[in-house]
């Protein structure tokens, strides 16, 4: 199965219209394999796979994510859909990818992760918030990886008893924040995630009045101090120009 898909791969990416499309319906021929993400997977996060092809691998992945991996997915199409031991191989390589040392790699990993996320978080996959708050305290491209899914995955969606984790994110994002280990893109995604977890606890402020009266006065407190701070700073620059601080 693995020869096949990376032939598959290889061919959608050639500059030859009658190979490219004899290979992009291959593709569709064998995402009908339930064996087919694993394949994908492990093309992915080949070392010794070229880059073009890992990056086309884990492309595919997030399409079939989308359209196999539950059929509560808006953009379901029928097919067999994975059991849990082969989600649970596919997860655990897909989320190594977030530490890959290329960075469309990691960010189309990232896309990835947040919408497994959707249907497998918590009850199929429990440990993935502990596993995204510690990739937080590695290095810079691996917590800008893990801000990446937090940016995707965290929204009005999830339910009253995960409010607990945001908790437990928020101070995260603030010591990422206040941090001039990080770069001013780093501060924008966290603002981003921490703007994102403010919605969620006004949205369940009526249902969970306890957890907002002890949780929200200290992190305005908290990230009032750090914001003034910003604004007192010069303006840095990222690599991709003038970097905003804050967007409102």
């Amino acid at each position: 199965m693995e020869q096949h898909v990376f032939e598959a791969l290889q061919g959608t990416l050639s500059a030859d219209d009658t190979v490219r499309q004899n290979s992009e319906q291959a593709l569709k021929r064998l995402e009908l394999d339930t064996g087919f993400p694993l394949a994908a997977a492990n093309i992915a996060l080949a070392d010794e796979a070229g880059l073009a092809e890992r990056q086309a691998a884990i492309v595919q992945i997030r399409g079939y994510v989308s359209r196999h991996w539950s059929i509560g997915s808006a953009k379901y199409e029928p097919g067999p859909i994975p059991d849990q031991q082969a989600k649970a191989q596919v997860r655990e390589k897909v989320f190594l990818l977030l530490t890959s040392a290329n960075r469309k790699l990691r960010m189309v990993a990232a896309a990835v992760v947040a919408n497994m996320a959707v249907y497998d978080w918590p009850d199929e996959w429990p440990q993935l918030f502990s596993q995204l708050v510690e990739l937080l305290h590695g290095n810079h491209d691996q917590v800008q990886a893990a801000l990446s899914v937090f940016g995707e995955w965290v929204n009005s969606d999830m339910s009253e008893q995960q409010l607990d984790q945001i908790g437990v994110l928020i101070p995260e994002l603030r010591r990422i924040f206040g941090s001039s280990d990080y770069s001013s893109d780093t501060h924008v995604l966290a603002v981003r995630v921490f703007t994102d977890c403010i919605d969620i606890i006004a949205i369940m402020s009526d249902t969970r009045r306890e957890f907002v009266d002890a949780h929200v006065p200290p992190i305005l407190r908290e990230w009032i101090d750090n914001i003034l701070h910003a604004i007192r700073q010069p303006l840095a620059s990222s690599d991709n120009g003038p970097a905003i601080l804050l967007k409102t």
